[in-house]
C-alpha cells in the first residue's frame, strides 16, 4: 500500500483559528483569536471542512469499494444547536485511473497480498493464481475484448491508482470509523497512514482530534505501518 501526502491546506490550523474567530465575531468583542477558540469549540465541526489533505494512494480494489462510501451522508436541521459529528455529510474527492485507458499488468493483478495468505506460507501460489487470471484477461484482449469489459475478468485485489482529497472533518470521520480493530485489514492500515501524516500538519490540535475519532495511543504512534 502506498499513501503519501501530496499537498494541504498550508498553515491549517491558522485558517482554522480564523475561521472560528469570524464564526463567532471575536475581534468585533475585543477578543484575540488564538488556537484555544479552536479547541473550546470544537464540536462545532463545519468548520474544521476548511482544512483539506491531498493524498495519492494504491490500494486494493476491496479497499478502495470501502473507501468510496465514505463520501456523502445527509444532513438535518439541529434547530441551530451544535451539530455533533455524527449527524451532518462529510465530503471527500476520488479520481482514479480509468478503466478505458490503462492496461493493468500482472504485478497490478498480484500487487496486494493480504496478511493471512502471508501467515499460511502461501504467497507464491498466490501469485501463480494471479499470474492465471491475468492470462486470461490477456488472451481476451488479443480477442479484441475492449479494455473496459476485459476488466471483469479482473480480481478484487487488483491494484487501484488514485488521487483523493479529504477535508479534516471528514478524516475524523474515517479514522473514527476505519480505525476500529473491526475494520478490515486494509482500510484499517490506509486509515492509519493518513493519520499518521496529518497529525503533524496540527500539532496544537493533535489530541483533541484524536480525541474526537477515538484514536487509541498504539494507533497514533510515529512509525507507520507498510
Amino acid at each position: 500500500m502506498l499513501v503519501r501526502l501530496e499537498s494541504h491546506t498550508p498553515n491549517a490550523e491558522e485558517v482554522l483559528v480564523r475561521a472560528f474567530s469570524q464564526c463567532y465575531q471575536l475581534e468585533r468583542q475585543g477578543k484575540k483569536a488564538n488556537i484555544d477558540v479552536v479547541r473550546r469549540n470544537i464540536k462545532h465541526q463545519s468548520v474544521l471542512e476548511h482544512a483539506a489533505y491531498t493524498f495519492s494512494v494504491e490500494m486494493s480494489r476491496v479497499a478502495w469499494e470501502q473507501l468510496v462510501r465514505q463520501r456523502i451522508g445527509t444532513a438535518y436541521d439541529a434547530d441551530h444547536d451544535y451539530i455533533l459529528l455524527d449527524s451532518i455529510s462529510y465530503n471527500a474527492s476520488y479520481t482514479a485511473q480509468s478503466h478505458r485507458y490503462t492496461e493493468p499488468t500482472v504485478d497490478d493483478f498480484a500487487a496486494v497480498i493480504p496478511p493471512e495468505v502471508t501467515s499460511l506460507g502461501r504467497e507464491d501460489e498466490w501469485r501463480a493464481d494471479m499470474e492465471a487470471v491475468h492470462k486470461l484477461y490477456s488472451k481476451w484482449r488479443e480477442y479484441g475484448l475492449k479494455k473496459e469489459d476485459a476488466r471483469y475478468l479482473a480480481p478484487c485485489g487488483i491494484l487501484i491508482r488514485a488521487t483523493v482529497t479529504f477535508n479534516l472533518r471528514s478524516l475524523i470521520h474515517l479514522w473514527l470509523l476505519r480505525l476500529s480493530p473491526h475494520a478490515q485489514w486494509e482500510i484499517r492500515r490506509f486509515a492509519r497512514e493518513t493519520l499518521l501524516a496529518v497529525l503533524p500538519t496540527i500539532p496544537n490540535l493533535a489530541e483533541i482530534v484524536r480525541d474526537l475519532a477515538h484514536v487509541e495511543e498504539n494507533q497514533g504512534g510515529n512509525t507507520a505501518t507498510r
